[in-house]
C-alpha cells in the first residue's frame, strides 16, 4: 500500500488519507497510516494531528522533532484553517451558520469529565429537501466536534454510528449501498513566510458516489 502524498518538503509532509484506516497503532489496529507512510518514505514521522479512523483527507506529519514543536505550535494557533466537507441529512435552518454547542470531553466511565467550548462554521454548498452537502470550518478541535454538532443541528451525517440517524443509515446503505461515514478533511491552509500553504484532498471515491445517489 502505497498513501497518496499531497505536498512534502524537508520538515513536513502531507498526504490524502483514506477512510477505513487508522492514524497510528492501537490494540485493535493492524494497519495504521504511521506505519504505511514510515516505511513508504524510510523516515520516522510525527503526527502533527488526527482524524478519526472512518474520516478521509489531509493528515499532516512532522519528519524530525524540530518540526514536530513548530508546526504543532502553528496548527494550536487560530491562524490555520481547517475545512471539512460533510453530507447530512435534513437541511439546516440557513445557508450558513455557526454551531457552537459545548462539548463533553473525558469518557463516561472517568469520575471527572469536562466541558469545552466548541464553535464549527458552516456553508450549504448543495442541498435537496431531503439531504445536503456541505462545508465545515474548525475554529476550535474537539473529538468528533464536527459529529456532534451536526447533530445537534439537527442534521446528522450519513453513515454516522455514533451520533447519527441509525434507522435512515441502514435505509441508505440498503437503498444505495452508501455504509461510510460522508465526511472528509477537505484542505488545510497553514501561514507561511511568503504566502499560506494550502494543502487540498480529492473528494473521495464514497462520498462521489453518495452524492451522486442523493441526486446532489
Amino acid at each position: 500500500m502505497a498513501l497518496p502524498i499531497i505536498f512534502q518538503d524537508a520538515a513536513v509532509v502531507a498526504v490524502d488519507k483514506p477512510a477505513g484506516l487508522a492514524v497510528q497503532p492501537g490494540a485493535r489496529v493492524r494497519v495504521c497510516v504511521v506505519d504505511v507512510l514510515q516505511k513508504q518514505l524510510g523516515v520516522r514521522l510525527f503526527p502533527l494531528h488526527r482524524l478519526d479512523k472512518d474520516t478521509a483527507g489531509v493528515l499532516l506529519f512532522a519528519k524530525h522533532a524540530r518540526a514536530a514543536a513548530l508546526y504543532q505550535g502553528i496548527l494550536g494557533s487560530m491562524r490555520v484553517i481547517k475545512r471539512y466537507r460533510a453530507l447530512c441529512f435534513g437541511r439546516p435552518p440557513r445557508e450558513c451558520g455557526d454551531i457552537r454547542v459545548p462539548i463533553r470531553t473525558g469518557t463516561a466511565a472517568r469520575r471527572c469529565q469536562v466541558v469545552r467550548a466548541a464553535h464549527t462554521a458552516y456553508r450549504v454548498l448543495r442541498a435537496t429537501d431531503t439531504h445536503t452537502y456541505l462545508e465545515l470550518t474548525l475554529h476550535s478541535g474537539r473529538t468528533h466536534q464536527i459529529r456532534i454538532h451536526l447533530a445537534a443541528l439537527g442534521c446528522p451525517i450519513i453513515g454516522d454510528d455514533k451520533y447519527g440517524d441509525f434507522a435512515r443509515n441502514k435505509a441508505c446503505a440498503r437503498a444505495w449501498g452508501v455504509k461510510r461515514l460522508q465526511l472528509f478533511a477537505h484542505s488545510l491552509v497553514l501561514p507561511c513566510a511568503c504566502k499560506p500553504l494550502v494543502l487540498r484532498a480529492r473528494m473521495p471515491v464514497h462520498f462521489l458516489r453518495a452524492l451522486d445517489a442523493v441526486a446532489l
